[in-house]
């Protein structure tokens, strides 16, 4: 049975911010006008730190540091800039609980204006004990700075966007005195971003300050370990950056980590397609929790926001003790940073619960969103799919009740979006089979052609680089093709191929010679890594078998020996009980002519030329497809052949 029931739609009545503003001549600045404002709390009348823009035809600054390319600038409560006279463009804010303030006044030759800021919450996050954060933040990633950022500045940029908690995940800047940054009201911390190897991915690891990366063709699984010991939380963090390339940056080694069921605590969610990856990989049977984060790098003009994505924890206090125990248990939702909230409980039990499902009992879900402008959607979601959608309810708050019946191995949550897009998701409720549940079999194939080293620098000379998992295994035989010919085929009787230059694939750094290794060793092996030397043009693809008849293989990508640029070719796929990822990708950069040694020059960063394509299918419905058009995609054959 399936029924809704106790609909309600609160409109929003929370009353506008406003300003008052006093005029008077300045006489010292005849030729320009001044702008002095004071932001308040509406209801405290107590400072507020803010996030300002103003535009006159250009940017003022009033924070003395340098404004990002939008404009912004964050203060204190209290800010005066010099403006040219004329029409000019206020906006204010102090986070997505606050109505932002925008207005436009105009200011003539020596005129000062005088303005009082009162800035109103809508939405109190913290009443309904969720503390909300962002834990990855770099306050000067870069050696040099356009932004004059310190740790002083971070964390007043985190509290003018609204964050309770930030981890910064280390950069050029002095650590000295950061306990000092923190109040009451607000948590700063260091937090090291696990950067363990190619293959592998980052990692936030908020409340470890600095756990022990792992090692060996996994060493993912023994940085949680590591993580936990000291009382932190895992993250998969940026896992499709970019998505045209499988080493270094995006979370590769969680595709193993979800057919082996054995996933870090939680993954930042910031685009549809890693919304959508997710979802498979909760389809896959693994407890892995909602979260979102920047990645900003404060010192460049153009980076985002702490907050511009960033999760909420219902945690008992403000520390990253509780904080970080309440992400492993699951009670989280995450944003892109707007002003849109999501709540759902099932028969009173939160995100991250889990619930036997009986058959014949019906099960009541209690869901909540409310947002700032209106809504377009608010979604019940089941393993990915919609079950009971409301379609541009308004603006304010959406409460209902669904009453629904489950039998089976499942997972609910909800997802609210408002009509500029913004969107807020929880993390899952979890519902167990009657009978315990065996996770399907499940197998990835994975293939990258590239010319780099362990640590990013470009060298002329091309590797294939393999990844094969399968679960429950073991895996009998891995093939590399060239135009259908077996240019390798290896089995785990066959023993490890360790060169000199360490690990297949996920060493950290150095250079890739030819090697292979088992995991957890010949004998049962359910993971698989190679390295080996490309040199002649044609499509290349990997194959994967196992003992109890699995198979799984990678797209057909083509290798072009006179191609005069580096370039990276990469293929991923992932299937299981009715559960399926594809994903191909290229990235171009600088010619093979210009590389010399030593290697200078950041060029793998920001290829030239891109292409992907990402298909994601859920229990056999497709879910999303994304293309890039561009005239790499007939490096691929997508259908594998």
């Amino acid at each position: 049975m399936h029924r809704t029931d106790r609909i309600g739609v609160r409109p929003l009545d929370a009353e506008p911010s406003t300003w008052h503003l006093d005029r008077e001549e300045d006489g010292a600045a005849a030729a320009s006008a001044r702008l002095t404002v004071r932001v308040a709390d509406a209801e405290s009348g107590k400072n507020l730190p803010v996030t300002v823009i103003i535009s006159d035809g250009g940017h003022p600054d009033g924070a003395g540091r340098g404004t990002y390319s939008d404009g912004r600038f964050c203060a204190e409560g209290e800010f005066a800039v010099e403006v040219t006279p004329g029409s000019l463009r206020v906006e204010i804010s102090s986070g997505p609980a606050y109505v932002p303030l925008e207005e436009t006044v105009a200011l003539a030759a020596g005129e000062l204006i005088r303005a009082e800021v009162r800035l109103r919450r809508w939405f109190d996050p913290r009443s309904r004990g969720y503390w909300c954060g962002d834990n990855h933040v770099h306050a000067q990633h870069d050696a040099t700075a356009d932004v004059r950022t310190d740790l002083e500045y971070t964390a007043l940029q985190a509290r003018a966007n609204g964050l309770d908690f930030l981890a910064e995940a280390r950069s050029n800047v002095s650590y000295e005195g950061i306990e000092e940054l923190s109040r009451p009201d607000f948590l700063l911390s260091s937090a090291y971003e696990g950067r363990i190897g190619a293959f592998v991915g980052h990692f936030n690891t908020p409340g470890a300050p600095d756990p022990a990366p792992g090692t060996g063709p996994l060493p993912a699984r023994e940085l949680v370990e590591n993580t936990h010991v000291g009382g932190g939380a895992v993250i998969y963090t940026h896992p499709l950056a970019p998505p045209t390339q499988l080493h270094w940056m995006g979370a590769t080694q969680m595709l193993s980590d979800a057919v082996l069921g054995q996933c870090a605590d939680a993954m930042d969610i910031r685009s549809p397609a890693e919304e959508h990856l997710w979802y498979l990989l909760l389809n896959l049977g693994n407890r892995i929790v909602a979260s979102s984060s920047t990645d900003a790098c404060l010192g460049r003009r153009g980076s985002p926001r702490p907050g511009a994505h960033r999760v909420y924890v219902r945690a008992e206090a403000l520390d990253y003790a509780h904080i970080c125990r309440a992400i492993r248990a699951g009670r989280t939702f995450a944003t892109d940073g707007g002003p849109v909230f999501a709540f759902l409980t099932v028969d009173g039990q939160p995100p991250g619960s889990e619930i036997r499902a009986e058959r014949g009992r019906t099960y009541r879900a209690q869901m909540e969103a409310a947002a700032l402008r209106p809504l377009k959607s608010v979604a019940l979601l089941r393993r990915g799919a919609k079950v009971r959608e409301f379609e541009n309810p308004g603006r304010g708050t959406l409460a209902f009740t669904y009453d629904f019946a489950e039998d089976g191995e499942a997972w609910y949550v909800l997802r609210a979006e408002d009509d500029e897009g913004k969107w807020a998701i929880t993390s899952p409720v979890y519902f167990a089979a009657p009978v315990p549940h065996r996770r399907p079999p499940a197998g990835l194939a994975l293939l990258e052609i590239g010319n780099f080293t362990g640590f990013i620098e470009l060298r002329r000379q091309f590797f294939a680089h393999v990844i094969a998992t399968a679960w429950p295994g073991p895996i009998t035989v891995v093939r590399l093709l060239r135009d259908g010919t077996r240019l390798y085929e290896l089995a785990p009787s066959g023993g490890d191929k360790v060169s000199a230059a360490g690990i297949p694939c996920t060493g950290v750094e150095g250079e890739f010679q030819e090697g292979w290794v088992w995991w957890p060793g010949p004998a049962g092996a359910q993971h698989f890594q190679m390295d080996a030397p490309v040199a002649e043009s044609g499509w290349y693809q990997v194959e994967v078998e196992t003992a109890a008849g699995q198979s799984c293989r990678s797209h057909a990508v083509y290798f072009d020996s006179r191609h005069p640029k580096s370039r990276q070719l990469s293929s991923a796929v992932l299937s299981g009980g009715g559960n399926h990822l594809a994903l191909a990708g290229y990235g171009e950069e600088m010619p093979l002519e210009r590389i010399k040694l030593p290697f200078e020059g950041d060029h793998w960063w920001y290829p030239d030329r891109q292409y992907w394509h990402l298909q994601v299918v859920l229990d056999g419905r497709p879910a999303f497809e994304h293309t890039a058009d561009g005239e790499a995609a007939g490096l691929f054959r997508l259908d594998g052949r």
